[in-house]
Parts: structure tokens; C-alpha cells; sequence
């Protein structure tokens, strides 16, 4: 069992019970919302482990598969430590450093035509606090916010599992 318990934590969850909610959540909106799905989002990172104070990029792709326009598009990203405790910017500091595919139309606000695919690059720097003394898996995800003409709806981000390695403090 502690073995399995593992394996839930490595793939970003807290513990089983957070991975049947997440799953489940999961299904009820494609259950619910199966002949209405108008766009895929991911959130991706290319490794699966980092050192503190090792800046990593991560990317948020929205794909549009209707020919209507997303509006009010606002990502919200975070990330949570192993005991689901939110990160702030003293242990994680999260930028978002550029946006292709999408317009901005106010700050922080974004649109994106139909059929077209949008792409939000982060820069997550771990700072000597988010592992200081152990290594750290954290769980990035969030929440995507956009206007589909049909109202707005807000869309959570399925989490990602990063280990965060500690670094040594070098005296000299």
C-alpha cells in the first residue's frame, strides 16, 4: 500500500482520496458537458525535476475547436507542496513571460479566435525556500477562466507533479 500511496504523490496527487475527487471531477464535466466541449486546455512541462533556484518554463496550451471566439480568457496557475499548501511567491515565484495565438484585450485578459490554438509560456523559479532542507514534489495547476458566448466558465487545471530538488548553500 505505501508503495501505491507513492506512486499517487509522484503523478501530483495528495493522496488517493484527492485522486478519486480530481478524477471524478474530471468526469462529471466530460459527462456533463460532452456534446459542448469547445476548447482542450494543458498545461505541460518538459522535466520532471528541477534544482531550487533553477528557473524551468512550463506552457499552458488552449486549443478553440468550435468557430466561435473564446473571450475573457484569464489563466490562473499555481502550485501546492506534498501537503496541499498553496506556494507562495517566497517558495515560488510564478511569471507568465510571453502569449502566442492569443489577443489581449485588457490586462491580463485574453480572446482567442475559433479553430486556433493559443499558447501561455510561465517561467517558475523555486526560490532556496521551496526545498530547503528536502526534496519537494509540487503539484502545478490552477484554473483557466473564458467566455465561450455561452456565459462564463472556469475550467480547473489538471495538476502537474514536479520534484523540486534542494540545493546546498555554498559558504565561502
Amino acid at each position: 500500500i505505501n508503495r501505491y500511496e507513492q506512486n499517487i504523490k509522484e503523478i501530483g496527487y495528495v493522496d488517493c482520496l484527492d485522486m478519486i475527487q480530481i478524477m471524478n471531477e474530471d468526469a462529471e464535466a466530460i459527462n456533463g458537458n460532452s456534446e459542448n466541449v469547445c476548447a482542450s486546455v494543458k498545461l505541460q512541462f518538459k522535466q520532471e525535476m528541477v534544482f531550487t533556484r533553477q528557473a524551468f518554463r512550463g506552457t499552458l496550451v488552449i486549443e478553440n475547436s468550435t468557430s466561435e471566439k473564446l473571450t475573457d480568457i484569464s489563466p490562473f496557475i499555481n502550485a501546492t507542496n506534498e501537503d496541499g499548501i498553496l506556494a507562495t511567491g517566497h517558495e515560488m515565484q510564478i511569471n507568465l513571460e510571453s502569449v502566442e495565438g492569443l489577443v489581449e484585450t485588457t490586462d491580463g485578459v485574453y480572446s482567442l479566435d475559433g479553430n486556433q490554438m493559443g499558447t501561455f509560456t510561465f517561467l517558475f523559479i523555486p526560490t532556496k525556500f521551496a526545498a530547503p532542507n528536502n526534496d519537494v514534489t509540487y503539484k502545478f495547476g490552477g484554473s483557466l477562466t473564458f467566455n465561450d458566448g455561452n456565459g462564463l466558465k472556469q475550467h480547473t487545471l489538471y495538476p502537474v507533479a514536479l520534484l523540486v530538488k534542494s540545493s546546498p548553500d555554498l559558504d565561502l
